[in-house]
């Protein structure tokens, strides 16, 4: 049975009708078999009595068509056992009663594969949509779902997933994990904890961080006056990593005698090469212990090739030393010396640092190269053998 525009007609009236029909001749005990009903409005159709109030579950207008396949009772109410699809506009008011295990689908352009259907079997209700976006609001609370994505605000707080990172806000504190497992975690006051592939780092907004790194222990940034930074071997030994009162260390200033301090054994972090629990082989020596902003000096002479940025290095200095051989310094607390300049042996070529995704403490990395001047493009070999030379020299 199809109603196309009706005029002075809506779907409460037909209920009417219906009704004074089966009470006048009645059939199938008071319902009313219509097989398939179509109504197409192209105008709005008001769907249930506006003035019946509570009675009556309130009202829909209806702009398009509604295909429902089932049958009316007696009393104007409709009961169906499969879906009703919903095609255009729909503004409800008050409430929609479903009886029986029918479903509603509200289709984009009649794309089934475009739909949100709502459920309702062994009396429980789900909400389903394929293939278009939901958003759910009730006061200052929303609930967003995305091919990718779903957003959780209220409450003063925020959740997320996105792309397979997890998000959890509230004010200035934050939970995040990362799609690469990595977890962080910061407070509304700067303090923060990182843990990515094994290392731990533990940063408070004052007083001295906490790092666990490939087995090692390190406690660094120490506040001047409240002593030494140290370190804890894996053997267990507590080794000074800079001297006493926090002030920055000093290798000795400029000259050779600052690369025998500076690159001394002692103060050989991560080594070149494949080491245990790191998932890809080190492409350089890092060199730590020693407080951030302390002068690195170059480990032979040579003129500056690169000084720049990088997301993942940080700052970073690439010394030529004339004979093809690339020093790269990476890490650095800040911009380094300027492309062009010609340093010697123990000049400094900036402050040592933390700076970049890859760091994980104050140190700095030293690669050698005679393919590229940028460290992160590969094409390294093994630098601790310059170093062992320039210290023993």
């Amino acid at each position: 049975m199809g109603i196309d525009n009706p005029e002075d007609l809506s779907l409460a009236a037909l209920w009417r009708l219906v009704k004074r029909l089966a009470l006048a001749n009645p059939l199938n005990n008071g319902s009313v078999d219509r097989g398939a009903l179509t109504i197409r409005s192209p105008e709005g159709l008001v769907v249930g009595d506006v003035e019946s109030g509570a009675d009556g579950g309130g009202s829909a207008k209806v702009y398009g068509t509604i295909n429902i396949t089932g049958r009316l009772e007696g009393d104007g109410t409709l009961v169906w056992d499969g879906p009703a699809e919903l095609t255009g506009k729909v503004d409800l008011v008050g409430s929609m009663h479903v009886f029986g295990g029918g479903q509603v689908i509200v289709s984009q352009e009649g794309d089934a594969n475009y739909s949100m259907r709502v459920l309702f079997e062994d009396g429980k209700g789900k909400l389903v949509a394929y293939g278009v976006p939901v958003e759910l609001r009730a006061w200052a609370s929303t609930v967003q779902l995305n091919q990718n994505s779903l957003l959780v605000e209220g409450g003063g707080g925020r959740f997320q997933i996105e792309d397979g990172a997890v998000t959890i806000e509230r004010g200035a504190s934050r939970i995040v994990i990362g799609t690469d497992d990595a977890i962080e975690i910061r407070g509304k006051d700067g303090s923060f904890v990182l843990m990515d592939a094994g290392n731990v780092r533990i940063k408070q907004k004052t007083g001295p961080g906490l790092e666990l790194r490939d087995g090692n222990a390190y406690v660094s940034d120490v506040p001047q006056g409240t002593g030494a930074a140290l370190g804890i071997e894996p053997s267990g030994r507590l080794v000074q990593l800079s001297g006493g009162g926090g002030n920055p260390g000093d290798p000795g200033g400029p000259g050779p005698q600052s690369v025998k301090t500076f690159y001394a054994l002692d103060h050989w972090g991560d080594e070149y090469g494949a080491e245990e629990n790191r998932p890809n082989p080190h492409r350089g020596q890092d060199i730590n212990g020693w407080d951030t902003g302390t002068p690195v000096p170059a480990l032979s002479g040579g003129t500056v090739v690169l000084s720049e940025w990088d997301d993942a290095l940080g700052w970073v200095v690439t010394i030529d030393r004339g004979d093809g051989l690339n020093f790269g310094y990476s890490h650095l607390n800040a911009k380094g010396i300027a492309v062009g300049t010609t340093v010697a042996a123990g000049d400094s070529v900036g402050p040592i640092g933390d700076t970049g995704s890859l760091s994980f403490g104050t140190h700095v990395h030293f690669t050698a190269s005679r393919v590229s001047i940028k460290p992160w493009e590969g094409g390294v070999e093994d630098p601790r053998p310059y170093i062992r030379a320039a210290i023993a020299a």
